[in-house]
């Protein structure tokens, strides 16, 4: 529920929750009890606050990236795209596009996971939802510290 209420979507119904919780506890005696889950509490809003921050190293302005392809090739038509966890540990979607069949061909034989790469090109942030309760690519990379394709 802590992840709930910090993830930044209606937060205030789990933070509810916790707190008429908490008087259930001390209106019933259980002091051991509420001790235990004010610590629990505390070591879960620190850790979400100071230790998973949810930000990216990058600027956006960076033209070369260097690391390990993270994920399975995926080839999509005349595109190519796969997760990419760079040098500095942050992971990015590599969009590429394919400029030939034969080319197409060749990476599919030659490529695999765990590989070193060294990509050039622009970063761009994922584009946010245009249509009404669509899907929020942007919010779902953000959950898996991805920020930059």
């Amino acid at each position: 529920m802590t992840a709930w209420a910090l993830s930044g979507r209606n937060g205030t119904v789990p933070v509810l929750l916790l707190i008429s919780y908490s008087f259930y506890l001390v209106f019933r005696r259980h002091y051991r009890m509420f001790a235990v889950f004010l610590a629990l509490m505390l070591i879960l809003v620190v850790d979400f606050t100071f230790v998973q921050t949810n930000k990216s190293i990058f600027s956006g302005r960076e033209k070369q990236l260097s690391g390990r392809m993270a994920s399975l090739p995926d080839f999509d038509g005349d595109r190519l795209r796969f997760k990419l966890k760079t040098s500095q540990g942050e992971t990015v979607i590599v969009d590429y596009l394919l400029k030939t069949r034969v080319e197409k061909e060749r990476l599919r034989q030659l490529i695999r996971v765990g590989q070193l790469w060294r990509v050039i090109g622009a970063m761009d942030q994922p584009m946010a939802p245009t249509n009404f309760h669509g899907f929020d690519q942007q919010q779902y990379l953000k959950q898996h510290h991805i920020y930059w394709k």
